[in-house]
């Protein structure tokens, strides 16, 4: 994104000096034959033209470097699904589990906004993501990164892995299983149906290629304590043992806590801790914290070193962003590096329970949340309180207009969410009561 902000404000300067130029030249007309006039004017827009076609072409270059794949549904590896594990003998409590998901997933409409982009980051336990149709690999890694246009908010929500989902053409499993059945495009389809957000784009990344895109940044500063230093040695000498890079491990490893410049293998391996701290949770904030570290990296870096960066980066990674989203994604990123960053993982807190290893979200819960993070408050009526008539002395009711709202919430794309309120004026009635009894008269007094 700096990059881009820096070549944007390279044009913008250029386009000022042209300015001040066409001003003298309007100054000049005057004195001057038209023909020549016209001659410099040419130049000008030839010049501009010149300007405005490098910057096209390198911008174009970058995307063309990178792995675009057409949004093509993958058929789901059936064989697949028929070796991982059975799902366990259902009981009452997995039946109810299982029928209210059906009934959210059937009943709960999907939102959409033209002011959010949503993209998933998707980390897969591979060597080379381009074999992806040889070996089912699990998406060790996601991460919804939503856009708020309106909002100015950038929000990262990392979906855990072990979360139990609804995998289309699959049957109930955990969230990770999806990539490996179907790879991204099935892993979109499961999100969105259980999620019920639009989730259409992904970025994939294979942790070895991780490691090439932090060695490329530099190195990024990371807290360990001793228990994540020792873990994260186990893993240091499997990834270098893995890479040929054997001669490594010992340079490599820590010796104890403490705060270290990390190197690709390093830091790659502190966002795989899984068994320091509260498990697969908190390793979903380690892995964002390397996340936006890489981002406040990319932000102090000069345009020649993104430039260089860039050429050796996008190779690594595969997308299905089409490149009309990527002018439109340039076009906003100087203004989306001021946007506010914030953090949170799904299952919620106190919104899910655990059943033989899986994440049980509360979705009703969920789903409103996420959609109130991603797309703010998606409607807002007040009740009105009612009204009780009021007898009057003489025994008549007297009930005034009163304008009746009547509006009906419903949970749908924030294009048309908000609900129209009917003011139906209530017409004036006046109710008299007949038969009232007659009240005994007071005794008289002595």
């Amino acid at each position: 994104m700096g990059k881009v902000k820096a070549l944007l404000t390279k044009v913008k300067n250029i386009f000022a000096v042209l300015g001040r130029i066409f001003k003298r030249i309007f100054c000049w007309i005057k004195e001057h034959k038209l023909r020549t006039v016209l001659t410099v004017l040419a130049l000008l827009f030839v010049l501009v033209g010149v300007v405005v076609g490098i910057v096209f072409a390198k911008l174009h270059s970058y995307y063309q470097q990178s792995n675009y794949v057409e949004s093509t549904p993958i058929p789901t590896k059936a064989a697949k699904a028929i070796e991982e594990p059975p799902e366990e003998e259902e009981d009452e409590e997995m039946r109810e589990i299982k029928a209210q998901m059906e009934k959210y997933r059937s009943e709960e409409p999907i939102t959409t906004d033209g002011n959010v982009y949503n993209i998933l980051l998707v980390g897969i336990d591979k060597v080379n993501v381009k074999k992806n149709n040889e070996n089912g690999a699990n998406s060790d890694s996601m991460i919804l990164v939503s856009l708020n246009y309106e909002t100015k908010e950038i929000n990262m929500i990392s979906l855990m892995r072990d979360t139990y989902v609804h995998v289309p053409g699959i049957g109930n499993r955990k969230l990770n299983a999806a990539y490996s059945n179907g790879e991204a495009p099935l892993l979109l389809e499961t999100i969105t149906e259980n999620f019920k957000i639009q989730v259409d784009r992904y970025i994939v990344v294979a942790f070895k290629d991780m490691v090439n895109i932090i060695d490329l940044i530099g190195n990024i500063t990371i807290e360990f304590s001793d228990k994540e230093a020792l873990s994260a040695n186990e893993t240091i000498k499997t990834m270098c043992e893995n890479m040929g890079m054997k001669d490594k491990i010992e340079e490599y490893q820590f010796t104890e806590g403490g705060v270290y410049e990390c190197n690709g293998i390093q830091a790659v391996a502190y966002a795989r801790i899984r068994k320091v701290g509260n498990a697969d949770y908190q390793r979903t904030e380690r892995q964002r914290e390397v996340l936006a570290k890489i981002f406040t990296k990319l932000k102090q870096m000069r345009i020649e070193d993104l430039d260089r960066l860039a050429n050796k980066l996008l190779p690594n990674i595969t997308h299905n962003v089409p490149e009309s989203e990527y002018w439109g994604l340039i076009v906003k990123a100087p203004e989306m590096l001021s946007y506010d960053l914030k953090q949170e993982r799904i299952p919620y807190d106190k919104m899910f329970h655990s059943r033989n290893g899986s994440l049980v979200p509360q979705w009703d819960d969920t789903v409103v949340r996420l959609k109130e993070t991603l797309y703010g408050p998606l409607w807002d009526v007040t009740p009105t309180p009612t009204e009780t008539p009021i007898l009057t002395a003489t025994l008549t009711v007297a009930i005034t207009p009163t304008p009746m709202i009547t509006a009906t919430p419903q949970l749908t794309p924030r294009a048309t969410v908000k609900p129209k309120l009917t003011l139906t004026p209530r017409p004036t009635k006046e109710v008299k009561i007949t038969d009232v009894p007659k009240l005994p008269s007071a005794p008289e007094a002595p």
